[in-house]
């Protein structure tokens, strides 16, 4: 269940439980609860930022965790891509709400290892508009339909990326490279 905890944010001990409840949250089973674990967390990472990158890094394992990219067919000898079906799935109201706030991080606080990494997942159809993704990974992700108009992606990694049909309508910083 959902706890609200009224923490005294200077002694560690207090820090470090609420963020291992807020952690356990997102693994709940009721959607409500990630939803609510992943916005507690922004606010955490906005009221104490010596815990962004932790929070940061977290939000981005739940997206690599939770949207996973299919895996390539064995067909005979070589491989090909998955089926369509499992490309094109519904999109998540957890996993969007965990994009929505690493788009909305506050990159002052980053380190080079807070950027996200949402290499290898399935993000066709999210909408990552007027989020600041620069520096993120994308690598061997697949972002069919995805929706970047307005998103910043100064420097981020679409290395191996599976795109067809992005939607960066009205953005020239939302500009896939070819």
């Amino acid at each position: 269940a959902y706890e609200i905890v009224d923490c005294d944010w200077s002694s560690d001990v207090c820090s470090s439980d609420l963020l291992a409840k807020v952690f356990s949250q997102l693994g709940s089973e009721q959607i409500a609860v990630r939803i609510a674990a992943v916005h507690t967390l922004e606010q955490i990472a906005r009221d104490q930022p010596r815990q962004h990158g932790a929070i940061m890094q977290t939000l981005g394992a739940f997206v690599r965790e939770q949207a996973k990219a299919p895996p390539p067919r064995l067909v005979g000898d070589h491989y090909e891509p998955p089926d369509p079906a499992e490309i094109y799935v519904p999109v998540r109201t957890d996993v969007q709400a965990a994009i929505a706030v690493l788009g909305r991080r506050q990159r002052e606080h980053d380190r080079p290892i807070d950027r996200p990494v949402l290499a290898n997942t399935n993000l066709s159809g999210y909408d990552f508009s007027d989020g600041d993704f620069g520096g993120a990974s994308f690598r061997g992700s697949y972002l069919c339909g995805a929706i970047l108009a307005g998103a910043q992606l100064a420097a981020a990694n679409f290395e191996d990326r599976k795109s067809t049909r992005l939607n960066s309508s009205h953005s020239q910083q939302s500009r896939m490279p070819s």
